[in-house]
């Protein structure tokens, strides 16, 4: 019997939308029992169907009838534009997301992106901005689609709210890529203003992902170094090192390759000794080794002190690995380390 009524149901949609809508929503809700060939039944209806929803007449439903109408909607951008202004505003965003669905091609893409223009309100524009690199920046990172947020977000149309919260967005896609290559190729693509404000969200975002992807983390640190993000990049770096270390116990042996390759400055001294400290603390002969081995200068001496950081214990190999290092400075720095009180 239930099948038969609903049966019944969704012919009547077809003969008389209001009423069967009237009717159906009277006897129950449609929240979690929605007919089901609502969006066919739409067609061609849809102007007299947004006045029945907007007057109310749907009671508690008429929010899960106009998501319906926005999907049945999407395909006449301009239906979708008259009807902005006059939906409530809780229920723009979702208008707004069926202006931009995942999976446009490219010619259709741009002629909804033009329609933008013609939103009446200022920040409902920020909102569609936002939203269209939103889904480019997804389908990009879900579906291998063409990554255009590099390219929208140096348009000049675009308000500059819309450019920072796209940018600080898109951290997403460069942590979650899994070959470290593409995140790098993507953010090197990016304008120097975008990339110093997608910049401090990076690590953020490097550490949720660095449980998939290894390389999350030192990739994020590589943008920043090469972004010239130094306070950042000092900020940020050693936590998030550490919490990788901690979390993903990455192989030590690669991280500390990678950091062979940080320049010489103050700023990364810090990431660099963290970024090498695995290799002591999985076996402390093999690391003291290792520094050794490594060609006089910035680096090997840097190693040289985390070394003596990590052989605190060990009075002898302490004491040999800041006599080795050349530069002064950081053997000063390190000598005073050494007769400082230790918590």
């Amino acid at each position: 019997m239930v099948f038969l009524r609903r049966g019944i149901m969704n012919e009547w949609l077809k003969t008389d939308l209001h009423s069967a809508l009237i009717t159906w929503t009277d006897e129950e809700t449609l929240a979690a029992n929605l007919p089901y060939h609502l969006e066919g039944a739409i067609a061609g209806h849809e102007t007299e169907m947004l006045e029945w929803i907007l007057a109310g007449e749907f009671g508690i439903d008429g929010k899960v009838l106009l998501d319906r109408w926005i999907q049945a909607a999407g395909k006449d951008p301009d239906m979708l534009l008259a009807a902005l202004p006059k939906v409530p505003a809780e229920r723009r965003d979702k208008l707004i997301s069926g202006l931009f669905p995942p999976g446009m091609k490219r010619e259709l893409l741009d002629q909804r992106i033009a329609k933008i223009a013609e939103i009446p309100d200022a920040a409902l524009q920020v909102k569609a901005w936002v939203r269209v690199m939103e889904m480019i920046r997804d389908d990009a990172r879900l579906n291998g689609r063409e990554d255009r947020v590099a390219e929208l977000l140096a348009r000049p149309d675009v308000p500059p709210e819309a450019r920072r919260a796209a940018a600080e967005s898109y951290a997403v896609r460069l942590a979650d890529e899994r070959e470290p290559p593409k995140a790098l190729e993507a953010f090197r693509k990016l304008a120097p203003e975008d990339q110093l404000t997608v910049g401090p969200k990076l690590l953020e975002q490097a550490g949720s992902y660095s449980a998939f992807h290894s390389g999350a983390v030192t990739n994020a640190l590589t943008m920043l170094v090469e972004s010239n993000q130094w306070e950042v990049v000092e900020a940020q770096g050693p936590k998030a090192l550490d919490d990788f270390f901690k979390d993903r116990k990455p192989n030590a042996e690669a991280v500390s390759r990678w950091a062979l390759q940080l320049p010489p400055r103050d700023e990364t001294a810090a990431i660099f000794r963290h970024a090498v400290a695995g290799r002591f603390r999985d076996d402390l002969n093999a690391g003291a080794e290792w520094a050794r081995s490594l060609d006089n200068g910035w680096q090997r001496d840097q190693a040289l002190a985390q070394l003596a950081i990590a052989a605190e214990g060990n009075t002898r190999l302490r004491d040999e690995a800041i006599g080795d290092i050349e530069n002064p400075d950081i053997r000063q720095e390190m000598e005073i380390w050494r007769t400082s009180p230790k918590k």
